[in-house]
């Protein structure tokens, strides 16, 4: 089970159609010297990220909206693994089928960056 969740572990995403791998994501400068050789430059640690595409109703579409914009922290939880953290961006949501009123869902690719793993 994959969900995305406030703080108080209210759910506010119905399913996610897609989840990656946590990723390693470094600010990198690179250089080119002198002699041509190339000089690698790594700024501060590395940040570990989860992609993912959200599956919601408007309401809790806009909740999330709403946390993410103040940059609220959320769960990520990903088969009983709790990721405590923010989401980079703001999401995109799009509507699904043909879905109207309350039934009405949204899909959104979002970006979560990884704080800390309970």
């Amino acid at each position: 089970m994959v969900s995305l969740e406030n703080l108080a572990g209210e759910r506010l995403t119905l399913l996610f159609s897609e989840v990656s791998l946590p990723r390693l994501d470094v600010l990198k400068v690179e250089n080119r010297l002198l002699d041509g050789s190339l000089h690698i430059q790594t700024m501060g640690y590395p940040l570990t990220t989860i992609k993912a595409t959200a599956v919601t109703t408007e309401e809790l579409a806009r909740n999330i909206d709403q946390k993410q914009s103040i940059q609220e922290e959320f769960f990520f939880v990903k088969h009983g693994e709790r990721f405590k953290g923010l989401i980079r961006e703001p999401i995109t949501w799009a509507k699904i089928g043909r879905y109207t009123g309350k039934d009405t869902k949204f899909s959104g690719e979002l970006e979560f960056v990884i704080l800390e793993t309970s």
